[in-house]
């Protein structure tokens, strides 16, 4: 939304955001998984919003909450002052307030702390969550949003939260769609951000990510704080052209001043058809995938017919399922995907975007591909996790490795997990699938003895994530 808000009071300001926040909770709390502390997930809730704080509560011991992650500047400022709105008028819902505290720069700490009184001011709980890994030197941007993510999904989880909502706007989806432009990027690219989705850290169980601002432009937010009364941080990176939003940013603004001018909601509208034809070609691949009689392996790969296979329509399909199998956050490039599909057909085998595919008994196979796991030049092999406690761990971003606490070693030993080597590979033999899919599987060690092996069979100590990540709408960091 692009107002012109000179003349509006902080009340007809907020209106509209406060709309569009009870709107985010209605919808995105249809399908929620709702996740108490002490049991995790307990199933799915699809009642609407007027009707839903009393069935979350007869779910929760106690009250039910969403995580608002406030950083201090206007866009999750601007959340902030919604949410405490609603709160005024008996909303049924808690909200939390998270503030990631990235160390980067000498005052971050204090900011995280005027937000803490911000929200104490406004009676809401907040927590700062401090990202204390070391920093890389190159690509900070991307690993401080994992970390920042990451810790926000774990913040959830602690408080028993059934949704986290950032104050991401119109604004950042346009700089997002010229950004991807930029690369070439095709239709899923350029739908940008979603305003829902669902993120995890590590192992633990997906937690909706709500997005509820996606309408409005970072302007009209930021009058909106002002007409408030309040003064929103200033973070010196979002302007630092070393970094290549801010060069965007920068872009569109003195783009404005040109004879043609590039506007941000008409940008971001696009985007957002984008998005829906984004949605009815994800229809249109997983049509296909039944179509071909599409199997989800306990062990992580997937099968497919090979007699109807496609090499134009299933470009798309084939590059979702090798994103799926093998450990990418992202897609590889449809027309490799394609080429290397025919290599299959042709009688060969091929190798993209860390898998394999083999053509096995006139099924199409995908699945990981082993040097991806035990190591190749220029790729080291995964190092060992070790299992001291009853925590899922999370093998190479596919699968949780989760063992019960009374299987568990006593006193000071552990449980080591590692890839299954080539010279180990030939003692096992799964029942359906390619043998070579074996080595690089994920396998239980107490010191040299094997104790459990995903190639031994379906085990509920080995939970794959192959269907969530041929789904495309959780994201672990």
């Amino acid at each position: 939304m692009s107002v012109k808000s000179g003349d509006l009071s902080s009340d007809d300001l907020l209106a509209p955001l406060i709309n569009a926040l009870q709107g985010a909770l209605s919808t995105g709390m249809n399908g929620i998984r709702f996740v108490d502390p002490k049991q995790g997930e307990i199933g799915f809730e699809r009642r609407a919003l007027n009707d839903c704080g009393g069935s979350i509560k007869r779910s929760f011991e106690d009250e039910p909450c969403v995580v608002l992650a406030v950083s201090g500047g206007a866009d999750s400022l601007s959340l902030l002052l919604a949410a405490g709105r609603l709160v005024s008028n008996d909303f049924p819902i808690k909200f939390r307030i998270a503030t990631v505290d990235h160390g980067l720069r000498p005052e971050s700490r204090s900011e995280a702390t005027y937000v803490a009184q911000i929200a104490k001011d406004f009676g809401f709980q907040h927590s700062i969550l401090c990202w204390n890994e070391g920093k890389p030197i190159s690509g900070i941007q991307a690993s401080a949003r994992s970390a920042r993510y990451r810790l926000l999904a774990e913040e959830a989880r602690r408080v028993g939260a059934c949704a986290i909502l950032t104050g991401h706007t119109a604004s950042d989806v346009s700089e997002t769609f010229l950004m991807r432009a930029s690369r070439g990027a095709g239709t899923r690219g350029l739908a940008a951000i979603a305003d829902h989705r669902f993120i995890a850290s590590g192992a633990d169980r997906p937690i909706s990510l709500l997005r509820p601002f996606l309408s409005f432009d970072r302007a009209y937010l930021s009058e909106a704080v002002m007409k408030a009364g309040l003064s929103p941080v200033k973070d010196p990176s979002n302007d630092n052209p070393e970094f290549e939003r801010p060069r965007v940013r920068a872009f569109l603004n003195n783009n404005q001043k040109t004879s043609f001018p590039l506007k941000s909601r008409f940008l971001a509208d696009t985007s957002h058809r984008l998005r829906k034809d984004t949605q009815k070609l994800n229809a249109f691949e997983e049509y296909r995938f039944k179509l071909h009689g599409g199997h989800f392996s306990y062990w992580g790969g997937i099968c497919c017919e090979a007699a109807n296979w496609d090499l134009d329509l299933d470009t798309g399909l084939t590059a979702r399922i090798l994103r799926a199998v093998g450990a990418g956050d992202f897609r590889p490039d449809e027309t490799a995907a394609g080429i290397a599909v025919k290599k299959v057909l042709d009688g060969k085998r091929a190798s993209l975007a860390g898998a394999l595919i083999e053509c096995k008994d006139d099924k199409l196979w995908f699945f990981r591909e082993p040097s991806g796991v035990l190591g190749r030049a220029g790729t080291p092999e995964l190092r060992p996790l070790e299992i001291s406690s009853a925590r899922p761990v999370l093998f190479d971003k596919r699968l949780i490795i989760n063992v019960k606490e009374e299987f568990l070693p006593q006193g000071s030993d552990v449980l080591t997990v590692r890839p299954i080597r080539h010279s180990e590979a030939a003692s096992f033999n799964i029942a359906f699938g390619p043998s070579g899919a074996v080595p690089g599987m994920p396998a239980i060690f107490k010191g040299a003895a094997l104790i459990d092996c995903l190639a031994n069979g379906p085990s509920p100590v080995f939970q794959s994530l192959v269907q969530e990540r041929f789904e495309e709408k959780t994201i672990r960091f």
